[in-house]
């Protein structure tokens, strides 16, 4: 058993590192979760992240949380960098109260513009009740 693990378990950790690593050079926006945070007493869940701009300096870099149900309530607004510099990492911070008894959705839409050329990613964060 120990000997089909460990090789399994190496492929996937070199797995991991390889996509990890074309993810972060790949052109575009680029961004890595810092922390999660959910205080019990206020129902309220903050994730931290870093984002740049990948290929080129960016006119513009924003971040905008989003959700389509009630239940959640977003407690952080939009953000906008202005003039970033390519590879300037930018920390940002959203916090979220789930009201509900059920997990909710929170989206994250961020956008670099440089140039003529504007790059969007869309992350889906599951926010489970307290």
């Amino acid at each position: 058993m120990y000997s089909r693990t460990v090789p399994v378990m190496l492929f996937l950790s070199l797995l991991f590192s390889a996509s990890l690593g074309l993810a972060q050079k790949a052109p575009g926006i680029g961004y890595e979760l810092v922390s999660e945070k959910q205080d019990g007493p206020t129902k309220t869940y903050t994730i931290t992240f870093d984002l740049w701009s990948g290929d080129r300096d960016a006119k513009e870099i924003s971040v905008t949380p989003k959700s389509d149900d009630s239940g959640l309530e977003i407690l952080t607004p939009a953000k906008t960098w202005s003039k970033v510099k390519k590879g300037k990492h930018l920390r940002h911070s959203i916090s979220v109260k789930n009201a509900g008894t059920e997990t909710r959705t929170l989206t994250l839409e961020l956008k670099r513009q440089a140039d003529q050329r504007t790059d969007t990613k869309i992350i889906s964060v599951l926010v489970a009740p307290q």
